[in-house]
């Protein structure tokens, strides 16, 4: 398949094209940045430029779009909206609109569990309604908005409703506790809070499977494992794993609330979930730890 990365230089877009790469696809990266693959194709374009985008677009056709560029610091998009508008909404408006028609395919956006809001049931189901409260959560869900309208239009869309990533080069909790042996202790809000964490490699997997069997019309799908960690164990786990990771209490900002997927459509569409216990937490914080040290090396 010959399938366009946009935003394919963060964490999740390095990680998705070596794997669409080894499975043979014909990957092209368009990112203002430059792929982590020498030799990969790359358009070199701010997704804002339309007039280029668009002249650069010209001619091609590709089977699919993974979607991912965009900006998931949460407090950044609170301090910064108008930032957040132009990564994680205009961004996706302007490649709809740049493209010249057939020229991306099946788009599948990297949305979040944040479209649910913290009034949402949990576990969180796909036909919940969606009540984000943050800033990056409203972005979301009216990028997951745009997409419906462009599927209307006759580009297919999937909207993947990523939920608590972990792994190299995420930014979440788990990273910040690593990071807190050399830094700043981590403020720690909710202890017993609900989250879903789903391992980066299984994001992956999942985009890559949506990728290579793409559904008509326009669908939203979690990504998650349907199973909740209390935000207080992972900072046991990573406390036992790595002697020195700094926490201290802080009040809450807002109610309390769980967030954990519902993957049955998702295991209906394409027969797998993602997976997460203990051990492979534990082995998450481990596979963490020898980067950060490296890192603080002159």
């Amino acid at each position: 398949m010959r399938l366009l990365v946009a935003g394919g230089h963060g964490f999740l877009g390095r990680a998705l094209v070596a794997d669409l790469a080894l499975a043979g696809h014909a990957v092209t990266v368009l990112d203002r940045i430059g792929p982590a693959t020498p030799g990969q194709a790359w358009l070199p374009l701010d997704l804002l430029d339309v007039p280029r985008v668009r002249q650069a677009l010209s001619g091609q056709r590709f089977d699919a779009t993974a979607f991912l560029a965009g900006d998931p610091d949460i407090r950044r998009c609170e301090e910064d909206p108008l930032r957040s508008l132009h990564a994680n909404l205009a961004s996706l408006d302007a490649l709809l609109g740049a493209a010249p028609r057939d020229a991306l395919g099946h788009v599948v956006l990297a949305s979040s569990a944040a479209v649910y809001g913290p009034d949402a049931a949990s576990p969180n189901a796909e036909d919940a309604p969606l009540a984000p409260r943050s800033v990056y959560g409203t972005h979301k869900a009216l990028a997951e908005e745009r997409l419906r309208v462009a599927a209307r239009a006759g580009v297919g869309g999937t909207a993947l409703r990523l939920f608590n990533l972990v792994g190299p080069g995420c930014k979440g909790l788990l990273q910040l506790l690593v990071d807190s042996r050399h830094g700043n202790p981590v403020r720690l809000r909710g202890a017993d809070q609900l989250r879903d964490f789903v391992a980066v490699d299984d994001a992956v997997r999942a985009f890559a499977a949506v990728l290579a069997e793409p559904a008509p019309g326009f669908e939203a799908l979690n990504v998650g494992t349907g199973r909740g960690f209390r935000v207080g164990d992972l900072v046991r786990i990573a406390r036992e794993e790595l002697p020195g990771v700094r926490v201290e209490p802080a009040p809450l900002e807002a109610a309390p609330y769980d967030a954990v997927a519902d993957p049955t459509r998702l295991r209906q569409r394409i027969g797998w979930v993602p997976a997460m216990d203990e051990a492979r937490l534990r082995a998450t914080v481990r596979a963490l730890a020898p980067a950060m040290a490296h890192a603080e090396v002159p």
